[in-house]
């Protein structure tokens, strides 16, 4: 299952903080910054924790392609369905992203 909504951005985490500092509880927080109330409690629990504000960094692996290099292969496909994998690779190459051929065939 993905994600809801977006991420808390920092400045709001440090609100939420500041608001816990001063002794306010998880449903008075909630209700001034319009944020769940299990949300505020993670926040919280988080940087208890770890002792840090900002977002840590996603495992996995990055994305070979960009969201435009999807698309040039999906338009280069729908326009000519019967180009081979070699030549979409050059193309790919001339624009300036390196990817193999097998990670075109088996990641995309």
């Amino acid at each position: 299952m993905g994600r809801k909504s977006k991420e808390t951005s920092v400045s709001e985490r440090e609100l939420i903080l500041k608001l816990c500092k001063n002794g306010k509880s998880y449903n008075k927080i909630s209700d001034l910054v319009g944020r769940p109330r299990s949300t505020v409690q993670s926040i919280i629990k988080k940087f208890a924790a770890t002792v840090k504000v900002q977002n840590c960094s996603r495992t996995g692996r990055p994305c070979l392609l960009t969201s435009s290099d999807r698309q040039f292969l999906v338009r280069s496909l729908k326009k000519d369905p019967e180009t081979s994998a070699p030549t979409l690779t050059s193309e790919l190459k001339n624009m300036g992203t390196a990817l193999s051929l097998t990670a075109l065939l088996f990641r995309y």
